[in-house]
């Protein structure tokens, strides 16, 4: 009797364990065949309707994403194709498409010291162009004028990929380079590629950043704050950030003469890696 007792304590546990953790939110083609991108409003999957943030300030070089069958995943029927054609100026503040993956006034949105994991397949194109200033791939985002204090980005001149981050006392106006660069590994055209990006963020101690690619932990920093703080403006700049996070997925540039072509697919938002591996 004592040992059934036991095993139904452990199962118990084990159910416990996994019910803790969950994926939130999943966009992923090949899984539901009726997603959709609607230009100018929304991405549409499992149900849920993803919002763009959007920026082209002269018009006519940032594309919507489209649904395409050529170079997806493995495995996968199809997947996200993003673009940007080639800008002849340099001057104007951003371009970006952005698939708001969470955002203010969802029920799990990033919480001060509180882990949470976004997750993503994804390929630069053949047609890819080593951008002149940093390109944005994924943003964890406090409001404007300021810089996100987390992203992910691609190094100027390369496809050499890196974590940027910011906080109250390093930090730069919103489309800057981002103060502290932490670099990874070089990314080659034409491959896939998994990443997952867990951030604990805490603007009053030092934060936690880890980075998993193709399964395996390649960053694990906790070396600086994360985030700034919501009560006290930075700098001189207006307002104060917000005191949560909009989490994005897509490309963000400055005005660049280059091409962006970008694929995307398994975007995934859970409280740890185990749920968007």
């Amino acid at each position: 009797m004592k040992a059934k007792q036991a095993t139904l304590f452990l199962l118990s546990c084990s159910l416990s364990l996994v019910a803790s953790a969950q994926t939130h939110r999943y966009i992923d083609i090949s899984a539901d065949h009726s997603t959709m991108v609607n230009s100018g409003t929304n991405i549409l999957s499992n149900g849920i309707n993803y919002t763009f943030g959007i920026k082209n300030d002269v018009g006519g070089y940032v594309f919507y994403p489209t649904i395409v069958k050529s170079n997806s995943l493995p495995g996968h029927e199809s997947c996200f194709r993003f673009f940007m054609s080639a800008h002849p100026g340099t001057t104007t503040p951003g371009e970006k498409m952005l698939v708001n993956l969470v955002k203010v006034g969802d029920p799990f949105v990033p919480a001060w010291g509180r882990e949470k994991t976004i997750g993503f397949d994804v390929m630069l194109g053949s047609h890819y162009q080593a951008q002149s200033q940093h390109m944005q791939l994924s943003e964890w985002w406090q409001g404007s004028p300021y810089g996100p204090p987390l992203e992910m980005l691609l190094i100027p001149g390369t496809t050499q990929w890196a974590i940027g981050i910011e906080n109250n006392a390093n930090n730069t106006q919103q489309g800057s380079s981002p103060e502290i660069l932490l670099p990874g590994s070089t990314l080659k055209r034409g491959q896939w590629y998994h990443f997952a990006i867990s951030v604990t963020p805490n603007y009053s101690g030092n934060g936690k950043v880890q980075v998993w690619l193709d399964g395996k932990l390649v960053m694990n920093n906790s070396s600086y704050p994360i985030g700034y703080n919501p009560a006290s403006g930075v700098g001189i700049r207006p307002g104060k950030p917000m005191d949560t996070f909009d989490v994005e997925v897509g490309m963000y540039r400055a005005a660049n003469p280059n091409v962006v072509e970008i694929y995307f697919d398994d975007m995934r938002w859970g409280d740890t890696y185990e749920d968007v591996k």
